[in-house]
């Protein structure tokens, strides 16, 4: 079902609430990426890096420094297409879920190419699940864009900065935070995939809220 043209529950109404999910989403993010360069040298959500750091590869003119790159950017996309499909049929909490599940999974495995995959797929899930917070269109796996509304905040085009600070200050969080959980804990990805559970939980429960405030209006309607 959609609604003016995009999907139902593609916007993440409700100041408080879309502030808590993209901080937890970028917490997400920001742990991951930072975590999945350490332990690969490639990044699993900052699709521009690894763009960069593929052709620097492609310099050596050799197959296997160009697989960890074009492993991330492959699996970004499958991720983003499976999110977007399952939005479709039920909102974003299936993404989330399905982001939730890939990140697991990518840091359970020990092939190399196989964890990049996975993880990046976890991150093209999760950037594609959710991209509309209170009408300011995001994004959560990274963030070159965001720093761009930022600056139309500061300009005075836009009021995105009340939501956009925190995103941003919540992935530097996340960076660190997955550095020191990689050096401290046993399984560290239990950290982004824990968060996208409660992000999960979160944008569910938004989005039946929305529902049942969308059924009330159309109640009134027709009585």
């Amino acid at each position: 079902m959609t609604e003016g043209g995009r999907p139902a529950g593609d916007e993440i109404d409700g100041g408080a609430a879309a502030v808590a999910l993209s901080c937890l989403l970028a917490l997400s993010a920001g742990s991951t990426d930072a975590m999945a360069y350490l332990r690969h040298h490639v990044f699993a959500a900052n699709m521009t890096g690894t763009t960069v750091l593929l052709g620097l590869a492609a310099m050596h003119a050799a197959l296997r420094p160009v697989l960890p790159g074009l492993a991330a950017i492959g699996g970004f996309l499958a991720g983003v297409v499976g999110s977007r499909w399952l939005h479709r049929a039920a909102g974003p909490a299936p993404g989330l879920l399905l982001a939730c599940f890939l990140v697991t999974a990518g840091g359970l495995v020990a092939p190399e190419l196989a964890s990049i995959a996975l993880l990046a797929a976890g991150m093209g899930a999760q950037n594609a699940a959710v991209t509309n917070f209170a009408g300011i269109r995001l994004n959560t796996a990274f963030i070159t864009g965001d720093l761009v509304k930022f600056g139309q905040a500061l300009a005075g085009e836009s009021s995105a900065a009340v939501i956009v600070v925190p995103l941003l200050l919540a992935y530097t969080g996340g960076a660190a935070l997955g550095a020191v959980a990689r050096r401290h804990i046993a399984f560290p990805w239990a950290i982004p995939a824990g968060l996208l559970a409660l992000a999960a939980i979160l944008a569910w429960a938004v989005a039946r809220r929305a529902q049942s405030r969308r059924l009330r209006n159309a109640s009134r309607l027709t009585t």
